[in-house]
């Protein structure tokens, strides 16, 4: 295994995503480049919500490229980052305090508060629950059943059986339609988390966040896409591929 020769393959899988996978990464880059253009003030009411915020930006970033680089249980333990960062995010928006994440101890070091994330998680469940709800069941139910640990269909994407001998790579040996239908997914979790922190600023206002216009015309196009995805998959289906 030489690392530079892995960063090689990764770096060309990047330059040639485009041309690969159309319109549904365009339009996934534009969701998730929504989170890096988020506008507000940065105060002491703020600033906690942006140091998360800037965990989430970069655990969806780095999930869509490890999907681009075909990493697919890389991307979504990054994705399940994201999505616990996003309640913390939106909980910071109405309880800017750092005494319900982290507490200082005697010799200056930080500890976490273990009991931040669960308020942060009924608070959520309390006052959005539809959010509560979704963000739940796309963690419990695939996320953490399929891409937690390690199980055979998962070991399945980078081996492959040929004859009496079994090739095995770094990246994973996914059909193009599959990495398409992750690079969808990513969008449409990014989509979720950016109308779930809109819906609390509407509460608890804290800036204007972001053009609703805009997040309509990629939210149109990103089920557009889905439509022509599931066509696709269907042809394929009737053909037995």
């Amino acid at each position: 295994m030489e690392l530079e020769r892995i960063s090689e393959v990764e770096n060309r899988l990047i330059i040639d995503a485009n041309n690969e996978y159309g319109d549904i990464l365009v339009n996934t880059k534009a969701i998730v480049n929504i989170l890096w253009h988020l506008k507000f003030d940065i105060n002491e009411n703020t600033w906690l919500f942006f140091i998360v915020l800037s965990q989430l930006r970069n655990a969806m970033t780095l999930s869509l490229l490890s999907v681009i680089r075909c990493h697919e249980t890389q991307a979504y333990m990054m994705l399940r980052q994201a999505l616990e960062a996003a309640v913390m995010a939106g909980y910071c928006m109405t309880n800017p305090k750092e005494s319900e994440f982290m507490n200082q101890r005697p010799d200056g070091l930080l500890n976490i508060n273990i009991h931040g994330k669960t308020k942060a998680n009924k608070w959520l469940e309390t006052n959005y629950p539809n959010y509560s709800k979704n963000i739940k069941e796309k963690k419990e139910k695939f996320i953490n059943k399929y891409f937690a640990h390690p199980n055979m269909i998962t070991s399945f994407r980078n081996t492959k059986i040929i004859g009496s001998s079994i090739a095995q790579s770094i990246f994973d040996m996914s059909k193009e339609r599959i990495v398409k239908a992750n690079i969808w997914i990513v969008g449409e979790l990014s989509l979720s988390i950016i109308e779930m922190l809109m819906e609390i600023n509407k509460h608890n206002c804290i800036g204007k966040l972001y053009e609703e216009k805009e997040i309509i015309l990629l939210k149109r196009k990103h089920y557009e896409l889905n439509d022509i995805l599931k066509q696709q998959w269907e042809e394929l289906k009737n053909k037995g591929k």
